[in-house]
């Protein structure tokens, strides 16, 4: 009796497994026919290894430049780019990002800037450059009563008609009493200032080389009076045709704009955002002026 029981035992065990797959049976055949292939791009993604493990499997999954604007978790991206080097198995990376917390590090910095000397490594630059103009120059510096007209400035940029400030060329100006003060990598430049003129209520002038070789004046013209936005132009012989032009604003108006902020392994070729390009011509002409009531030359306080 056990021996036909552990037979009929068998007998049903072996057809169970047998009955899995039967010649009419198409059930895994059609579920294979609803995959992609292997080698599609989704069964691709669906497989492909992530971050430090994609050079093994796709090195050139490494290789991307994307332009913005563009959101990815919860941040406006304006510029990325990555670069995978498989000799040295090295991945360099570039990003361009949209910065709004007041509370960061960087709106700390631009608060913090309001003279040459605001921090300790530009305080002892600033006294060294300083020290040296004196020698060159022995006679006491000439004194100007600047009016209305800011004493720092920080270059500001257009995205597609907003002003940013732009962290990767932030170098702010200074103008004092008897210095046109420019930050260099080197620390603040010091030059002296040889005349300054306020033309009318929006337009400064300043005779002054500004620490370049080729520059003699530089005009200010406040082309926005509330937020004290300015083009500065800096030309040489010519003051009508200016060498260089840009846009600055003070720094408690700066504290009111987004920050383009920046992360990269090698420094950025600078061409990586489309910025907007000013009418600088426009923006002049079409500034605010009017009558001041005072003397056209300021001449140097005694």
């Amino acid at each position: 009796m056990k021996t036909r029981l552990l037979i009929l035992l068998i007998g049903l065990l072996s057809a169970g497994c047998l009955g899995r797959r039967t010649a009419n049976d198409n059930t895994d055949n059609n579920v294979t026919a609803a995959l992609p292939a292997a080698d599609s791009a989704v069964a691709e993604t669906a497989v492909a290894p992530v971050c430090d493990s994609i050079p093994e499997a796709n090195p050139e999954a490494r290789n991307f430049e994307r332009h913005g604007p563009f959101v990815e978790n919860d941040t406006t991206f304006l510029y990325q780019s990555s670069v995978y080097d498989p000799e040295h198995d090295r991945t360099s990376h570039c990003r361009a990002y949209i910065e709004m917390n007041r509370e960061s590090e960087s709106y700390r910095l631009l608060a913090s800037c309001t003279t040459p000397g605001y921090n300790d490594w530009n305080r002892d630059s600033f006294a060294q450059y300083l020290e040296l103009l004196k020698e060159q120059h022995p006679e006491p510096l000439p004194v100007y009563s600047l009016q209305e007209c800011p004493r720092a400035w920080i270059p500001i940029c257009s995205y597609r008609g907003k002003y940013y400030v732009d962290m990767l060329y932030w170098y702010p100006i200074w103008i004092t009493e008897s210095l046109f003060v420019r930050q260099m990598m080197d620390g603040p430049f010091p030059s002296i200032i040889d005349a300054f003129e306020r033309i009318d209520p929006t337009h400064y002038c300043f005779r002054t080389t500004a620490g370049y070789l080729d520059i003699q004046q530089v005009d200010v013209y406040i082309v926005d009076p509330v937020r004290k936005i300015a083009v500065f132009a800096f030309s040489g012989e010519e003051p009508e045709n200016p060498r260089y032009l840009g846009l600055y604003a003070p720094p408690e108006t700066v504290r009111e704009m987004d920050l383009i902020e920046w992360d990269f392994t090698e420094s950025p070729d600078g061409d990586e955002i489309d910025w907007d390009e000013p009418d600088y011509k426009a923006l002049i002409a079409g500034r605010n002026s009017g009558s001041v009531d005072l003397q056209t030359e300021n001449k140097p306080e005694e």
